[in-house]
C-alpha cells in the first residue's frame, strides 16, 4: 500500500500479510512492515511493525465511527471474535465510551474466550462475560463487533440483530449471514459500490444498489428498527 501525502510531505508504504492457519502453527496471523522515505530524496528514514498500527488504526475507526453513529451512549459491547483486532476495539471503545457497563465476548473455542476474558477483566470498569453462542454477544447489545477470520460458517444471523444494535463487522463478511443485510435500517461501506458486488451474487438477500450504501472509512449496519436520533443523522 503505497502512499502519498504532499501537503504534509509524507512518503512510504504498509506492506501486510495475512494467513489465518498461522494460529495453529503458533505465529502471528497478522504481519507487515511500514517504510516511511524521506520526500526529498526518497531514502528509507524509518521501518516499524505494520501489525501494531493496523490493529490500533482499525479499532480507532470502528471506535470514531461508533462515537457519531450509536444512537444512544452505549452501556453493553458485545465481541464476535477475540483475537488481536478484539482486544484493541475493547480498549478503544472503552476509551471513547466510559458508559460501558458489560462487555460479552464469543468465539469459536471456550479456551480462547475464557483466556481473553481472564486477561482484559482488570483493564475496565465494566464487567466482562464468556458466552457460548454467538448470538448472545450480538442480541440485545449496544455496539457489536465481529473480527473473526475467515471459516466453513458465519455465526451472526439477522434474527440477533436487534434494534438499536450498531454492529460493526471488522472481518466484513466473516461472521454475519445473508439475512443480516434484512434487518439493517443503514449501510456505510469506505467502497459502497465494491461491498455490493462483494456481497452477491451468490447471497439469497436482496441488496440495495450502491447508490444506497452509504460511503464512510468502514461497514456498518444499524437495525431497521432502532429508535431515530440526531446522532444517526
Amino acid at each position: 500500500m503505497p502512499a502519498w501525502v504532499g501537503e504534509i510531505g509524507a512518503l512510504g508504504m504498509k506492506w501486510v500479510s495475512y494467513f489465518p492457519g498461522n494460529v495453529a502453527r503458533g505465529l502471528p496471523d497478522l504481519a507487515g512492515v511500514i517504510v516511511l522515505n524521506d520526500p526529498e530524496h526518497g531514502l528509507p528514514c524509518c521501518i516499524m511493525d505494520a501489525a501494531h498500527v493496523t490493529l490500533l488504526r482499525t479499532a480507532a475507526c470502528a471506535a470514531v465511527a461508533a462515537k457519531y453513529l450509536a444512537p444512544r451512549a452505549p452501556r453493553t459491547l458485545g465481541l464476535v471474535g477475540c483475537g488481536r483486532l478484539a482486544l484493541w476495539s475493547l480498549r478503544l471503545m472503552s476509551a471513547v465510551f466510559p458508559s460501558l457497563e458489560e462487555v460479552y465476548v464469543s468465539s469459536r473455542t471456550r479456551g480462547s474466550r475464557e483466556e481473553f476474558c481472564a486477561r482484559t477483566s482488570a483493564e475496565g470498569n465494566w464487567r466482562i462475560s464468556c458466552v457460548d453462542e454467538p448470538a448472545q454477544a450480538v442480541r440485545g447489545n449496544d455496539i457489536v463487533v465481529t473480527s473473526i477470520a475467515p471459516g466453513a460458517t458465519r455465526p451472526v444471523s439477522g434474527d440477533a440483530f436487534t434494534p438499536g444494535t450498531l454492529l460493526i463487522p471488522l472481518d466484513v463478511l466473516n461472521s454475519w449471514q445473508d439475512d443480516v443485510l434484512l434487518r439493517a435500517d443503514r449501510i456505510v461501506a469506505d467502497n459502497p459500490a465494491h461491498f455490493v458486488a462483494k456481497s452477491g451474487p451468490n447471497d439469497q438477500a436482496p441488496l440495495p444498489d450502491s447508490r444506497h450504501v452509504c460511503a464512510l472509512k468502514i461497514l456498518l449496519l444499524t437495525n431497521r428498527h432502532a429508535p431515530r436520533h440526531r446522532s444517526e443523522r
